[in-house]
């Protein structure tokens, strides 16, 4: 993928299940862009440090916002922590 393809992303913490957190992101695709988390795991790969990339990468439509305008990341750590349990 390019960065081109990504309209938004947010990149926030959720716990590891070790008594720590992991980094994690929510991207929010350019319209009529087809990305994966395999391929965004693998632009990350080439681009970041290992300590900076997300270990969780969820492609969605939207991201939740608070009254302000801004991303709600409390409801995107609940999200993901609550994708987590289901696995």
């Amino acid at each position: 993928p390019d960065e081109r393809e990504v309209q938004e992303a947010a990149v926030y913490t959720v716990p590891d299940g070790r008594g720590s957190y992991e980094l994690a992101s929510t991207v929010i695709p350019m319209p009529g862009a087809t990305l994966t988390e395999r391929q965004l795991k693998q632009h990350t790969a080439q681009r970041l440090p290992s300590h900076a990339r997300p270990a969780v990468i969820a492609i969605s439509s939207n991201l939740p916002r608070i009254s302000t305008g801004k991303t709600n990341r409390c409801l995107l750590q609940q999200q993901a922590a609550s994708a987590q349990a289901i696995v």
